[in-house]
């Protein structure tokens, strides 16, 4: 393996590589990378020499990994990347637009202890009680709207029903917590650290919060498929493939059709986590009799590519 970590402060260490990026990791004494991460990094930096041969305007420029970092599928979950003059599938992978969504209610602890609410939450997560409607026009601009404005919409992922397109119907993706580390937990703040922003949020000791973990489940594995095929396709014919599978869309044409696309699948990511939210109210609901009032802290994406090609594996702002 070609890097090596020089520690530049308490919080800072730079990553030595023989590809001339700028590469560092927020990381104090106590933060430990293991050696496979350590190759995926290597793989991930060679990208810079790859994407060289293309054309000398297309770079990679500068990566800040995280202190979670970790190995990934290829990449390391925790990277942050900045490129000039393309976009790369697979640095953002096909759970498009995962992210995390945290909300606090206005619910008395005590509720959260009750035994029957396991039961509501049960029924309406795991045992057909989801209860989502969507019409065909909803969806529509669901996939458009939602969080950015993009004209694309997977028509795999519409439905009508047999009336007219304005009609309702039910699918099995919105509402889905997903597979892997996807969760959805109803939590209960107990310490404080920053006054200050705990007051501005709204949050103190005994606050009951929910945090929603999840992505763009089917849909984004298909967008995210059918372009890493894509650039797999688009990849010059006479380089070498780059280590990883990092083929990159570096056209113009290509890269405003990845964005479109991308940002549909985050547009349902954030939907999702709107779903999944209003199932954990429901289902206290359910069992008060009214709806909590609630309040979004934040909903934050940490796999997409935004502006400026600013790429992020597992990692936010």
């Amino acid at each position: 393996m070609m890097i090596k970590l020089n520690r530049i402060d308490d919080n800072w260490v730079d990553i030595e590589n023989a590809f001339g990026v700028d590469a560092k990791v927020i990381a104090n004494s106590e933060v430990l990378i293991d050696r496979t991460t350590y190759q995926e990094i290597d793989d991930f930096l060679a990208l810079s020499h790859s994407l060289k041969e293309i054309d000398s305007s297309i770079s990679l420029d500068k990566v800040v990994f995280s202190p979670d970092l970790h190995k990934g599928s290829g990449i390391p979950v925790g990277t942050t990347a900045k490129f000039t003059g393309c976009i790369i599938p697979k640095a953002i992978g096909t759970d498009i637009g995962c992210g995390m969504q945290l909300v606090v209610m206005d619910v008395d602890p005590l509720v959260i202890r009750d035994a029957e609410l396991d039961d509501k939450l049960r029924y309406r997560f795991f045992e057909g009680g989801r209860n989502i409607a969507k019409s065909r026009n909803d969806r529509i601009k669901m996939f458009t709207s939602h969080v950015f404005d993009t004209p694309y919409v997977p028509d795999e992922f519409l439905r009508s029903s047999a009336k007219n397109d304005d009609e309702p119907t039910r699918d099995d993706q919105l509402g889905s917590v997903g597979g892997g580390n996807h969760f959805v937990e109803i939590q209960v703040v107990k310490e404080i650290l920053d006054t200050e922003k705990a007051w501005r949020w709204g949050l103190q000791k005994g606050s009951v919060v929910a945090m929603v973990h999840t992505g763009s489940v089917s849909v984004g594995q298909y967008i995210g498929k059918k372009w890493s095929d894509k650039a797999k396709e688009a990849w010059p014919k006479n380089l070498k493939k780059p280590l990883g599978g990092f083929h990159a869309l570096f056209t113009p044409e290509l890269m405003e059709q990845y964005q479109n696309e991308q940002n549909a699948a985050a547009n349902f990511a954030n939907a999702n986590r709107v779903a999944l939210r209003g199932m954990v109210i429901d289902s206290i609901a359910d069992l008060i009799g009214e709806k909590p009032s609630f309040r979004v802290i934040h909903d934050s994406f940490h796999n997409i590519a935004l502006d400026q090609n600013i790429h992020r594996k597992g990692a936010c702002s």
